[in-house]
Parts: C-alpha cells; structure tokens; sequence
C-alpha cells in the first residue's frame, strides 16, 4: 500500500489529479459518547443499542492512528437465540484528489469500490470456503439520501456441520468505506434478514 501512496504522490507532480486515502492523524479513535461510540476520523457515529435488539459488545482498533476501526454487534432479547452476530468496520477509502485549480479531495471512483468488494468477498469466500449465493446493489437511507451499496450473500459449513449465512455489504460515506459483515445459522437466515435491514438503516440513517 505505502508504494501505491508514493506513485500517486510521483503522479501529481505531473498530473492535475491523483487517487490517495484520507490525511493520517496521530491519536484518532473511537470514543463512547451519550450512548454512541464517535470515530474522530471520519466523524461517524456508531449507536450501542440499534433498534432494540442489537447491542454493541466489543470494540476494536486495526492501526496505530485509528483510522481503521470495528464495532461489534448482536442480537439480544427476545432475537438472542438465532445466534446472529455483526460487524461494522470503518476505514478510509481511495479518492481522487485534485490540485488544480483548488487542491481538494473528490469522490471514490466507482472501479476502486467495486474491487475493494471483490477483495471483501474473496477473503470471505477464502477463509470460510464459503459459496456466492447471491450479490446485488442495494439502495439504504432516507428521503433526503439514498446511500449506495453492495451486498453479498454467502454460505458456508461450520465445524458442527450446521450451514452458515454470511452477509456482507459495502458503503462509502464521505471518503470513508463503511463495511458490514453479518453471520448466522442458515435455518434463521429468514427471520434474520429484516433484523440486518435494520441495524444497516440505523447506522446510515444517524449519520445521514
């Protein structure tokens, strides 16, 4: 990755726009506030409760700035026994920066989304020896912004031989990829569907 960086830097000696990832900040981190968590860098919020039956349980930080960071999630109550767990993961994305005639930060161009979801799906597929069930483009939000997604649908047998559901989706929001990784066992995978809608809806809507 830092050798990808530094030709992008080599390239807009020359060029009038380059592709970087958000400016590192020394101390960033995810903090708990008035029942959310905050992440500094990208300013999102991360609720602890969503809806009533999603509850955060752990926290973690990938890199020393804390840029890239998770929130973990699941089903509580009266949903507990369907065993279904989540992940939200946040972290920069590639945008296009240009410097002419004012230097500022543009959007993430669609290629480099849609290979970070090849990456996101084939890590899973890998690690699980999961099977692609389904994938599609999904739409999130409110009336006032619809976020763009991709979701993908994943199974797989775990060691106690009972089939498993994984879900993964993938936003960007203002220069930041917002990635969410669902698991469950297949024979709730109904039940659970509507849950995931919601916990995804709650997360973008609050920071919409």
């Amino acid at each position: 990755m830092k050798k990808h960086y530094l030709f992008h830097i080599f390239v807009c000696i020359f060029l009038s726009g380059c592709l970087t990832t958000q400016p590192s900040k020394s101390g960033l981190k995810l903090y708990k506030e008035e029942g959310k968590y905050v992440h500094q860098g990208s300013g999102l919020s991360l609720p602890l409760v969503v809806v009533p039956t999603w509850k955060s349980n752990n926290t973690k930080q990938y890199d020393e700035d804390g840029n890239d960071v998770s929130v973990g999630y699941y089903l509580d109550g009266e949903e507990k026994y369907k065993k279904a767990v989540a992940t939200v993961y946040v972290y920069p994305a590639l945008r296009e920066y240009a410097i002419t005639p004012i230097p500022k930060f543009g959007s993430t161009p669609e290629k480099f989304i849609n290979d970070h979801f090849e990456e996101i799906k084939g890590s899973i597929i890998e690690r699980n020896h999961s099977v692609l069930i389904n994938e599609e483009v999904i739409y999130v939000g409110g009336p006032l912004e619809k976020l763009k997604g991709r979701k993908a649908t994943l199974k797989y047998k775990a060691l106690n031989g009972e089939n498993v559901i994984d879900y993964a989706y993938l936003f960007v929001k203002n220069g930041w990829f917002v990635s969410f990784r669902f698991t469950s066992p297949e024979k709730y995978s109904n039940e659970v569907e509507p849950k995931i809608l919601q916990l995804i809806q709650g997360i973008i809507s609050i920071n919409s």
